[in-house]
């Protein structure tokens, strides 16, 4: 699984992740633990622990004698696989701004992060949703999330909704041919709207998550731009 920290925990990071990308739809019966512990080669008693934390969080509900369910919004979430922690390492939770949206066009670097092999000219219809992270004061990222316009049919669909309702809707209806992901880490910032370096404090990283679907594409991607000024970042993968 490639996490850090007591097994039950790897597991749980694991199928929050699975869940989170859509692997699993709303009220759609998660596996039995019996399964789930053949699969990732671990007990039955490490994934009925990772379960709880799942409940815990109310990303899945239990009903007895039916089974463990995803809850409605659980993969109606941004795909914030990036946990932000203190000092001390505890998971802080951020709290994000509304989603802002645009269509606009990706060109050269940022163009070719959805599609490699596009020329230098190249200009690339897409819809970014960006929204901020703040813990107390302090901005702490920015995510931008890039998707192909042609997911969206229309611009009237794309312009009669919020960023959120719009991003609600991607998540629920497209999110679901993630096969795979691959991140990038490195310093130099793709896709925020403009130039936020003056906003977070140094020093400054940029973690990108790209997805793929089943033949390969990337049709998304994820860019963070995190300061380590007060915080660490994990990725949750």
């Amino acid at each position: 699984m490639g996490f850090s920290g007591p097994l039950y925990d790897q597991v749980h990071k694991h199928l929050r992740a699975r869940i989170l990308a859509g692997e699993w739809e709303h009220w759609q019966p998660l596996p039995p633990e019996v399964m789930l512990s053949q699969e990732l080669g671990v007990s039955v008693g490490t994934v009925r622990k990772a379960m709880e934390k799942l409940m815990q969080e109310k990303i899945v509900v239990r009903e007895r004698g039916r089974g463990t369910f995803v809850r409605r919004e659980a993969n109606q979430r941004p795909i914030s696989t990036l946990a932000i922690h203190d000092r001390d390492g505890n998971t802080v939770e951020a709290e994000k701004s509304p989603t802002r949206f645009t269509a606009t066009r990706l060109a050269g670097n940022a163009a070719r992060l959805l599609v490699p092999k596009l020329g230098p000219d190249a200009a690339l219809p897409v819809v970014t949703f960006e929204r901020d992270w703040h813990i107390g004061p302090l901005l702490v990222c920015r995510e931008t999330l890039a998707v192909g316009r042609q997911t969206f049919q229309n611009a009237a669909e794309v312009g009669d909704q919020s960023g959120d309702e719009l991003l609600a809707k991607y998540l629920d209806q497209f999110r679901m041919q993630v096969q795979s992901v691959r991140w990038e880490i490195g310093s130099q910032t793709l896709l925020a709207s403009d130039d936020i370096s003056g906003e977070l404090q140094a020093p400054v990283v940029t973690a990108t998550r790209l997805a793929l679907n089943a033949d390969g594409e990337r049709f998304e991607a994820c860019e963070h731009v995190v300061s380590l000024a007060s915080h660490t970042f994990e990725i949750v993968q």
